[in-house]
């Protein structure tokens, strides 16, 4: 191996006194052998520890190399792609495996802790690259870490220090970049980035990177962990799973409460006011989505598993319960359903039909064409009623008055209209209003008293 190391040496000074602009096409033949040696290396150290000792002796010598490959304008260049890939996949496999090896490179090419001199950042650039496997690779690096049981703790280090927060952004942007992309490397992609926000989630390390303002990278975050606990979900029923940490579910819970208002807010807002800037309610709503079907699959989870019903009290909270009821009653205000069996002028249905399933239908015709520009909501108005419904079976007479008392059940009853825009919400919401309803006397009484009202026609 010591040979090796030392023929890997020798290459790569010599192919990083090329004349970087002068020599570029004489580059394709050294760069060849250059990866070829570099792919014997990879080979050699996978899951050996004395391998991977005597690579790390010659570390110093790949540094300038590093340094050659990894500006974007290179990166990208189709000569040196391959060699780019076998050192991200050499520097994968030196992560996966000893911890004296993982913990030297994670101080040299991921976060140091040295003030006074900037590492050579390698794996920012990698999750960066244009070409798929290298990108695979490099998320292969950090998952390595955050598995590992080492000294470092690795996991800790990427959601509270700068450095590591600058890692997750760019690895959060490729998950993004990856779910529009159908190439044969977007699948990997996606599922080590849902691994590693696995580890962080189950660390309690999310917590903090929510924390703040909502920005592209927390929107992401809380997509992938959506993705995270659906995952949890389906794991349940056929092998072990890891409960959910005691302080996980918590700042989710009041990360709702928090965006649940605000949408709710600018939602109100427009309707006071056409004039009202929606982009936030676009990103409030991404956000929103996540978070609810987040919850909803704890919630789920919480049913299934011993060790995490305790979280379904952390699910019981006055104020994301009030915030949830406010957001649905704002959806149904700023985008009411759409019923199939509106005629084409006010008070015409076809045949055997009626207008709606609340007499509202006629009334709301004329608002169409006004609301019609408005974003629809559609999973917001879903997520919110799943979540309305899911916690709380079997019933739980302290949430079911709460929710009756903020208004709950009539918003919910209202989304059990046929709507056109979206046809399952009247499934959801029959099976919400069901769980709210159950062995709860006084909710059955405010249903009992609802009387139908002759549908008004005059528009």
């Amino acid at each position: 191996m010591h040979a090796l190391c030392g023929a890997l040496r020798s290459h790569a000074t010599q192919w990083t006194q090329f004349d970087r602009d002068a020599q570029e096409a004489q580059r394709g033949a050294p760069a060849d052998a250059l990866r070829a040696l570099i792919g014997v290396v990879r080979n050699a150290v996978y899951e050996s520890e004395t391998n991977q000792l005597a690579l790390l002796e010659h570390w110093d010598a790949l540094v300038p190399l590093l340094e050659y490959c990894l500006p974007f304008e290179r990166m990208n260049d189709p000569t040196l792609m391959p060699l780019v890939r076998v050192l991200a996949q050499l520097l994968a496999n030196c992560m996966g495996g000893c911890a004296h090896m993982r913990a030297n490179l994670w101080r040299r090419h991921f976060i140091s802790l040295d003030t006074t001199s900037a590492p050579l950042e390698a794996v920012r650039p990698l999750l960066a690259s244009a070409d798929g496997r290298t990108v695979v690779a490099a998320q292969v690096c950090i998952l390595h870490a955050v598995q590992a049981s080492d000294t470092i703790d690795y996991a800790a280090e990427l959601a509270h220090l700068s450095g590591g927060r600058d890692i997750l952004e760019v690895l959060l942007s490729g998950y993004d970049a990856a779910t529009g992309d159908d190439g044969p490397e977007a699948g990997a992609v996606l599922d080590i980035a849902v691994h590693i926000v696995r580890r962080l989630f189950e660390r309690g390390h999310t917590s903090v990177l929510l924390d703040g303002s909502m920005g592209p990278m927390q929107i992401t975050l809380l997509r992938v962990l959506a993705d995270v606990l659906q995952e949890r979900v389906e794991e349940c029923a056929t092998q072990h799973v890891a409960p959910l940490p005691r302080a996980a579910v918590a700042p989710l819970a009041r990360l709702l409460g928090t965006l649940a208002h605000d949408a709710a807010d600018i939602m109100h807002a427009h309707l006071a006011s056409e004039e009202t800037d929606l982009r936030e309610l676009i990103r409030a709503h991404i956000a929103l989505v996540a978070l609810l079907d987040s919850l909803t699959s704890v919630a789920m989870a919480g049913h299934e598993l011993e060790s995490d019903a305790p979280r379904l009290a952390e699910l019981r909270d006055d104020v994301m319960l009030e915030a949830t009821v406010r957001l649905l009653n704002a959806s149904h205000a700023f985008f009411p359903a759409q019923s199939p069996f509106q005629g084409t002028s006010v008070g015409e249905a076809p045949a055997g039909h009626v207008l709606s399933a609340t007499g509202r239908a006629a009334q709301l015709q004329h608002q169409h064409q006004q609301h019609s520009q408005r974003p629809a909501l559609h999973t917001l108005k879903r997520g919110a009623i799943r979540l309305l419904g899911k916690p709380y079976t079997p019933a739980v007479a302290a949430v079911q008055d709460r929710v009756r008392e903020a208004g709950g059940l009539l918003d919910v009853l209202n989304a059990t209209v046929l709507d056109e825009t979206n046809p399952y919400m009247r499934e959801h919401a029959i099976f919400t209003l069901r769980a709210l309803l159950d062995r709860n006397e006084a909710s059955q009484a405010q249903i009992a008293e609802l009387r139908p009202i002759e549908p008004n026609t005059t528009g």
